[in-house]
Parts: C-alpha cells; sequence; structure tokens
C-alpha cells in the first residue's frame, strides 16, 4: 500500500532514484530531477548533510518514500505489485473489473487488493482537497476576502 499512497499522494516523488537523491539537491521542477546552480551544474548536497557512517540521512527520514517500518526508503513495486498497480489503474481508469462479469465472477483475494488499492487512491484524494480547501481559506484571510 506505501507505493499505491506514493502514486496519490506525492506522485513526483514515485520515481525518484535514492542515490541521486542522497548526492543531489533534488527540484522535481526539471526533467531529471536534480537542482541546477546559477551556471546550470547540478547542485551537491552540502557534506555536513550526508552522514558518513552509513546511517540514514535526515532529508532520508524525512521523505514521504521513507518506510520507518524497514528503517530505509521504499525499494518500489515487486514484479507482481507492479502488476497488480496496472491492474488496478486499468479497472479504476474504465469502471470495468479484470474479469467479465459481476463482482460475484471475480477472483475473492483480487477483488479485496482492488477494493483496499480504491480506498488507498480515495483517501488520498480527500486528503489533497482538504489540504486545498484550507489553503485557499487561508489565502482568503491573509488577503481580508
Amino acid at each position: 500500500m506505501k507505493g499505491a499512497r506514493l502514486w496519490y499522494a506525492h506522485p513526483e516523488l514515485f520515481f525518484r532514484n535514492c542515490d541521486v537523491c542522497r548526492e543531489f539537491v533534488p527540484d522535481d521542477r526539471q526533467p531529471d530531477g536534480i537542482k541546477r546552480g546559477p551556471f546550470g551544474d547540478k547542485l551537491r548536497r552540502p557534506e555536513a548533510t550526508v552522514p558518513t557512517d552509513g546511517s540514514t540521512p535526515a532529508f532520508c527520514r524525512a521523505c514521504p518514500r521513507f518506510d520507518a517500518s524497514r528503517g530505509r526508503p521504499w525499494p518500489g513495486f515487486t514484479p507482481r505489485e507492479d502488476r497488480t498497480f496496472q491492474i488496478f489503474r486499468t479497472c479504476d481508469a474504465f469502471g470495468v473489473l479484470p474479469r467479465p462479469g459481476g463482482a460475484e465472477q471475480q477472483e475473492p483475494g483480487s477483488m479485496e487488493v482492488l477494493l483496499m488499492l480504491k480506498q488507498v487512491k480515495d483517501n488520498c484524494q480527500a486528503v489533497a482537497a482538504e489540504e486545498r480547501w484550507t489553503r485557499q481559506l487561508e489565502m482568503m484571510l491573509k488577503h481580508g476576502r
């Protein structure tokens, strides 16, 4: 579920390479995801922010990709999880189930996973809508409207 939450809540981080992020300052507005200096060179992270003892840097622990239960960043989908998530996204996009027929003709395990993924998507969208609404209210209050 970590991957599905990341996909819907932080799509800009979904494909980020953690090794590149540890070496360079990230910037999701750039095509390669790396912040550039005034002369176009890639900005490296200050050495003081990258531990030399092999421990996890603070910026990794603050990243939504970080999986606290594992103590390291989320490694990505396994091939099976990736295929399941693709099936879910296709079903969701076209409003159809994976097999012909109604819900009773689907594999029970698959239906359970598809329903959980739907809940993750709906929850992420609800949180995003709430955050947008909060930002709009803050702006209206700030500007006296």
